[in-house]
């Protein structure tokens, strides 16, 4: 009889958010409100990180650096099926990334390549068929319930309480810089000099676009997850407090996205959330 707590890390928070979704079409809310307490998401990619760009079109050793030669990186990335959860929604993009929407870039395409394209060219059309297939035309997902809507994806959980708790200020990819090969495709362009005026929080190296922490003006993400979608949550809070639940944010300084978890101040973070009765008066007063 007793409700449960549901903890998702980076890309199980997509999975979490999705269930969510699901579980109301199929179940109803009060469905969840009577089997789900509340939902932490930590190091929650709520809208995708450009790293999985990246990682298609030219490979991400993920750490493996000495296992892992260029070639197998990249057959890698692409057999990941999971991939596809992580790549940017470039639903409205300046509202939904602000000043760091995620794009492919190059001398002739300054303006930013399609998703499509970019896939396309990068020799792995087969991606783009399975994001256009399995993913905009999922009801759950990114298929707007009625024209102009809003999709699931972008809409909070539908759970009674959100706790969300992420790392800032690393220095985190956003944006990519490529130039065309001899073939055709798409290959990461090198050095330090970008055509481009950065804004302050941006600098570039090797065709990879990074935000960095401004003190007083920017926070940054988590190394791999940019702090739009890290905090695009916060666009939530009115909606989820409309509807009589709770959200809150804790953001923790310096803290990486896969190293959190054995991270102490996560760890105190997390025994706290599970261990507070947030429907408590004395609870509620207090926040």
């Amino acid at each position: 009889g007793e409700r449960i707590a549901l903890l998702g890390h980076s890309m199980g928070c997509k999975m979490g958010h999705y269930f969510l979704h699901w579980a109301e079409v199929n179940l109803g809310y009060d469905w969840i409100e009577d089997h789900i307490y509340q939902f932490i998401a930590t190091g929650p990619p709520w809208i995708g990180a450009p790293k999985t760009i990246r990682s298609l079109l030219s490979g991400d050793k993920m750490g493996l650096d000495y296992f892992l030669k260029s070639n197998m990186m990249l057959e890698l990335a692409r057999s990941l099926g999971g991939q596809h959860w992580l790549l940017p929604l470039l639903y409205d993009d300046k509202k939904t990334w602000g000043y760091a929407v995620p794009m492919v870039s190059t001398k002739h395409d300054p303006k930013g390549l399609s998703m499509e394209d970019s896939l396309t060219k990068s020799g792995t059309p087969n991606s783009n068929n399975i994001w256009e297939t399995h993913f905009l035309q999922d009801p759950l997902y990114l298929l707007p319930e009625e024209e102009g809507g809003v999709p699931r994806a972008l809409r909070p959980p539908p759970v009674p309480h959100l706790q969300v708790c992420y790392g800032i200020n690393l220095k985190t990819e956003v944006s990519y810089y490529y130039k065309y090969d001899n073939s055709g495709g798409l290959k990461l362009v090198s050095g330090s000099k970008d055509p481009r005026k950065l804004q302050d929080h941006l600098v570039h190296k090797d065709g990879i676009i990074y935000e960095i922490h401004v003190p007083d003006d920017y926070d940054s993400g988590d190394g791999t997850v940019p702090i739009a979608s890290l905090s695009y949550s916060k666009n939530w809070v009115e909606e989820i407090e409309q509807n009589g639940r709770t959200v809150s944010h804790d953001e923790i300084n310096g803290i990486e996205h896969r190293d959190m978890l054995s991270e102490y101040s996560f760890l105190e973070q997390l025994i706290k959330y599970v261990c507070t009765n947030i429907e408590d008066e004395d609870y509620k007063d207090e926040i």
